[in-house]
């Protein structure tokens, strides 16, 4: 007996009932998964510490950064014959610059010599103490006219600020 259109054999009455295949829906986008949240929140802790490390970083430099504006202020503004005034407001401005990164105790006290001697024990390849820059203590007081020998104001200006570059 052949099969019949109307009457079809029941393995093909069987496939005819069968539906397509239905795909699963798409995948979305949110949420993400924790790899992505674990990125994120890394990223984020990183750029915060960076952040703030960059600030830190800004502020702790600033006076060094303001010492560097008066000391190309006090250069631009030197004369020949205050030479002794430079002298001093040289010596105010290391003084101030030292007290910004050192411990008051130790700096507030020194003068002269020690004052010297610690400016390049705290400066690196800084010479204070036997240079030109020993001129900051050793013609502070005398007024111009008895001076023995001409300052080299030039070398004491990169002298100081050789140091204050070095100050962190």
């Amino acid at each position: 007996m052949a099969p019949s259109p109307q009457n079809p054999p029941p393995l093909q009455q069987q496939l005819q009932q069968l539906h397509d295949i239905h795909l699963p829906d798409e995948i979305g986008s949110w949420p993400p998964a924790i790899g992505w949240w674990l990125l994120v929140i890394i990223t984020v802790a990183l750029g915060t510490a960076l952040a703030i490390y960059g600030i830190k970083k800004f502020r702790s430099l600033a006076p060094r950064r303001q010492a560097l504006k008066e000391l190309k202020t006090l250069q631009t503004n030197y004369s020949a014959n205050q030479s002794q005034i430079t002298l001093r407001l040289l010596s105010e401005l290391l003084k101030r610059v030292a007290l910004s990164y050192h411990p008051r105790h130790q700096v507030a006290k020194l003068s002269d010599q020690a004052w010297l001697k610690f400016l390049d024990q705290t400066g690196s390849n800084v010479d204070f103490e036997s240079g030109p820059a020993n001129a900051l203590v050793k013609h502070r007081y005398q007024p111009s006219s008895t001076q023995s020998a001409p300052v080299a104001i030039d070398e004491i200006f990169d002298t100081c600020k050789q140091w204050i570059k070095s100050q962190q």
